[in-house]
């Protein structure tokens, strides 16, 4: 009999029960490692070729084993696989764990954990580190290797059209080619599409196919009903309204039928009548009426449906399904349907204009779609090739839309990007106004259905957030209103504006982004990472500092905030900025600091949202933090930063008007203003000429003075200081002297040891005007000796002829 004192235990088969399940999952285990074994029976073999590579792959990514799985991986890729035995691992497998090769986080770890030397531990991370991207590249490679072979395969047009043809056959053989046809996707569709051309049995089976492929072929059916064929479309239409996913195709724009069911129900006289009343039919089922469109009759239409369509694209709210690439189609004929990839603005321009193409093609003066295609247009345009140089040069075809359309057109363009603070459309506008040389664009206007007239349209221009839009509309303003000066005090502060900024950032040779961060380890350790990456940078550590120094130079390319800034907070640091005009358009780029944890990330958010070019990141601490976080802020067309070179063609052109305004050429422009802005320069190798010529006509003492000291620096060119005289003497009979005491002095002593005689005649020309006087004109008289010649004349001839007698 057991003791009392002793646990009594159940036992099963003379063992006790945790030895019984402890026996049990040896036996599982056991049990699993034979039958896979029997299942992979050359996995412990030496892998020799493509097929048994994989299988390894496979199973040691199946228990962990990653880096063992990348270097098989790596064997395999040695072994420079062929397509046949490419498409082999996905027939027996399919794609998915091909696919979740990318799911793996980490190949290799670092082998040494336990390593305290600091020195030997960063080489064994860095050597991990360099490993991951190495497996994490070759299993990619794998990858894209084999989506390639299948790709080929599946896209082949002769297997396709053969499989197109068993489609007639037995039902087993349809259903086989139905399902080989599902897996080559949309390449399938061009070869359907030409078959149902040309093969008159087959029209009805693909027909009844094309309904049950898989989604990504629907946007090349909608691409093909493009096509003028009314029975061709019929069938299309049939194939698209008998899918099982009809009525989700409008969630996303490849796939949405209702731009082009749209077009097709318009009463345009080319659209058969069968094929109008398909499409209509098909509609009424699938849009969905906004009660919004009952207080604009003529968005009730097809016309104003697509242009609804084209400006949700417009406004970026179109959801596409591949948001890192989307494949335009197009098809002109049914032997002529060809496809391009893009990114999704590429996707928003593509069908955005096609859909104002087919509005405009029902109603050719629709005014919306006119509007909207040219705003669409163009903004993508500049999206391409920057907002530095003019419309006419990179895009003449869009400039000459610009300049050949109705004024009121142009007029609602330039309005409209104003509100909507759209750069480049209101660029391209201007320009095409200033080519014009059109003079109701500074004028006064009113329309017939307004009471209140409104100022001249480039006038509103000068007070667009984008100081490439404030010196376009001041330049189109100067050449334009030649008579009677528009907003000069502004015009003028523009072009001088233009004029600092260049020659500031020709001296700095590099954009200027400020800081603002209360911690000083922190600010100055961004501040470094910033410069790195291509700026200046100045480092500022509260938020009324910050603001008074873009007020006071409003030369500034990007700030970067930290949430925690003090005095006043971050938000209202923005709600400033974005309240000034000086200061509407600047980037801001801010991340919330470690030691601020009273404001919520939710706020932020919804800050970051509020505003224009206001974006949140995260902590910036390292070099490829920075990268991306200037890439996000600085990606649209409207927060571009200019260029060096852009500023500086910017200071020539607005010195060149500010000299002809000094020169008299526009009447009414105020030029003392401006008399700091050349100064500066008069500093600038490059503008120093325009500089000299447009001083002249400023009383201005300093001006005076800067350009005294240029004609005294002996190491510029003997034209340009003389120049330089010309304009002092100009001056000082306008005004009055203004030189400094130093600075006759200086003249005076050069006077006696000049040599250059042109220097020498134009300074005592510039001394005889400013210091004469009959005492100096006196002891200058006394110093005068004439310079005879040192060979005596020549005494005349014995042989000459004596004079004759005068009567």
């Amino acid at each position: 009999m057991q003791s009392p004192h002793v646990p009594v235990r159940a036992h099963v088969g003379g063992l006790p029960v945790p030895h019984r399940y402890l026996v049990w999952a040896i036996a599982g285990l056991l049990t699993y490692s034979v039958a896979y074994a029997q299942s992979e029976p050359e996995y412990y073999s030496k892998p020799e070729k493509v097929a048994e590579y994989w299988r390894a792959v496979k199973f040691e990514v199946s228990i962990g084993k990653y880096e063992m799985a990348a270097s098989l991986i790596k064997g395999l890729l040695e072994k420079n696989p062929t397509d046949e035995e490419l498409l082999a691992i996905e027939a027996k497998d399919g794609m998915a764990p091909l696919l979740r090769l990318r799911n793996i986080p980490v190949w290799t770890k670092l082998s040494f954990p336990a390593i305290e030397d600091k020195f030997r531990r960063k080489q064994a991370e860095e050597k991990a580190t360099a490993l991951n991207e190495e497996y994490k590249k070759n299993a990619e490679t794998l990858i894209q290797k084999v989506s390639a072979a299948v790709k080929a395969k599946l896209g082949d047009t002769k297997q396709i059209a053969k499989f197109a043809a068993n489609l007639r056959a037995t039902p087993e053989e349809a259903a086989f080619a139905e399902k080989e046809l599902y897996r080559s996707g949309s390449a399938a569709i061009p070869v359907l599409i030409s078959l149902m051309k040309t093969d008159e049995d087959l029209r009805l089976p693909i027909r009844q196919t094309l309904s049950r492929l898989d989604l990504s072929t629907v946007p090349v059916v909608l691409a093909c009903l493009e096509i003028p064929d009314p029975s061709l479309q019929l069938e299309l239409l049939e194939a698209l309204r008998n899918r099982g996913d009809y009525f989700s195709l409008p969630a996303q724009v490849e796939t949405d039928p209702l731009p082009i069911l749209n077009f097709l129900s318009s009463k345009l006289a080319s659209i058969p009548e069968p094929v109008r009343s398909k499409a209509g039919s098909m509609l009424e089922g699938l849009s969905v009426k906004d009660p919004k469109d009952a207080l604009v009759p003529e968005l009730n239409t097809p016309q104003g449906q697509l242009w609804k369509a084209a400006n949700k694209l417009y406004e970026h709210k179109g959801r596409f399904r591949d948001t890192n690439q989307v494949t335009l189609w197009t098809a002109e004929a049914a032997d002529k349907i060809t496809s391009r990839t893009g990114s999704v603005s590429d996707g928003e321009e593509f069908f955005g204009l096609k859909y104002l193409r087919w509005s405009l093609k029902i109603q050719p003066d629709f005014l919306r779609s006119q509007q909207l295609f040219l705003k669409l247009a163009i903004e993508k345009h500049f999206q391409r090739t920057g907002l530095d140089k003019p419309l006419n040069l990179t895009s003449p075809e869009l400039h000459e839309l610009l300049v050949g359309a109705p004024y009121d057109l142009l007029s609602d363009l330039l309005v409209s990007s104003i509100q909507e603070q759209k750069s480049g459309v209101a660029l391209g506008v201007i320009q095409a106004l200033s080519d014009r040389i059109d003079p109701r664009a500074v004028a006064t206007s009113k329309r017939a259905n307004e009471k209140i007239e409104r100022p001249a349209l480039l006038e509103e221009a000068l007070n667009h957030p984008d100081f490439r839009v404030q010196l376009a509309a001041a330049v189109a303003i100067l050449k334009i209103s030649t008579k009677k000066p528009l907003a000069p005090d502004a015009v003028v502060k523009i072009l001088s504006q233009a004029v600092r900024n260049g020659v500031e950032s020709a001296q700095k040779g590099k954009p200027t982004a400020l800081i603002g961060d209360f911690d000083q380890l922190r600010g100055q350790s961004l501040a470094n990472l910033v410069r790195k990456a291509g700026f200046d940078v100045e480092w500022i550590r509260t938020g009324k500092d910050l603001l008074r120094r873009i007020v006071s130079d409003s030369n500034v390319d990007l700030v970067i905030l930290d949430t925690s800034i003090p005095g006043p907070p971050v938000s209202d640091v923005i709600a400033q900025m974005r309240s000034d005009n000086r200061m509407k358009s600047i980037p801001v780029l801010f991340s919330q600091g470690f030691e601020n944890k009273t404001t919520k990330k939710e706020s932020l958010i919804k800050l970051a949202g509020y505003y224009r070019n206001v974006v949140l990141v995260n902590e910036m601490l390292t070099d490829d933090a920075v990268k991306e976080g200037l890439s996000k802020v600085l990606i649209s067309a409207d927060t571009q930063v200019l260029s060096l070179e852009e500023k500086k063609r910017n200071a020539a052109v607005a010195i060149e008007w500010l000299k002809r305004i000094a020169l008299g050429e526009r009447v009414g422009y105020p030029i003392a203003p401006a008399a700091n802005a050349i100064r500066e320069a008069l500093s600038d190798s490059e503008l120093v000429n325009q500089a000299i010529e447009a001083s002249s006509n400023i009383p201005n003492k300093e001006l005076q003075q800067d350009l005294a000291n240029l004609f005294l620096n002996a190491g510029q060119p003997v034209e340009l200081r003389v120049k330089a005289a010309d304009a002092v003497i100009k001056q000082f009979q306008q005004f009055g002297a203004g030189l400094a005491p130093n600075q006759l002095k200086i003249m005076n002593d050069l006077l006696k040891t000049e040599t250059n005689p042109v220097i020498k005649g134009k300074l005592t020309a510039l001394l005889g005007v400013i210091q004469a006087n009959s005492k100096l004109t006196g002891e200058a008289l006394q110093g005068y000796s004439p310079k005879f010649s040192s060979t005596p004349p020549t005494a005349p001839s014995s042989d000459a002829p004596a004079p004759k007698e005068k009567n």
